[in-house]
């Protein structure tokens, strides 16, 4: 008797946590993909800019840690403050280049995207026929639907 409420209420969670998480179809059209498209070009855009200005910055810190500190002790002798801000430096620097870098796949993903929305969105295109051995100052037009 226990074994077989046992497997009832098993079976009862079982289909219930199946029907709540059970995975909806989204609905994908020409809005959403613009939409992504958007979203993602701002992204690639703000990782773009982000990166550009750590590598400026990074190669600039260096620059000076480099240059002018190594030079004001008058010394062969680095010391591990000096080593320490080279080591930020570089990882900023090298941080800022692997940012700038991984925005171009994000723009290449955008621009799928836009390009589907495109290929969904219905649109109407004019055309103009050719038609032979009839004067080529009367306007003939034809009318292609695509949806």
């Amino acid at each position: 008797m226990f074994l077989k409420k046992l497997v009832v209420v098993l079976l009862t969670i079982s289909v219930s946590c199946s029907v709540a998480f059970a995975q909806t179809e989204e609905v994908r059209n020409a809005e959403y993909y613009l939409e992504s498209s958007i979203k993602k070009r701002k992204t690639a855009k703000n990782m773009l800019i982000f990166g550009a200005t750590g590598v400026v910055v990074g190669s600039g810190l260096l620059t000076y840690v480099l240059y002018y500190d190594g030079s004001s002790h008058g010394s062969d002798v680095i010391d591990p403050l000096t080593l320490g801000a080279v080591g930020a430096t570089g990882v900023t620097l090298i941080g800022g280049g692997l940012l700038s870098l991984g925005s171009i796949p994000v723009f290449i993903v955008s621009k799928k995207h836009k390009e589907k929305a495109i290929l969904l969105e219905p649109t109407i295109n004019t055309t103009r026929i050719r038609i032979p051995n009839v004067n080529p100052n009367i306007a003939t037009a034809g009318v292609r639907l695509r949806f």
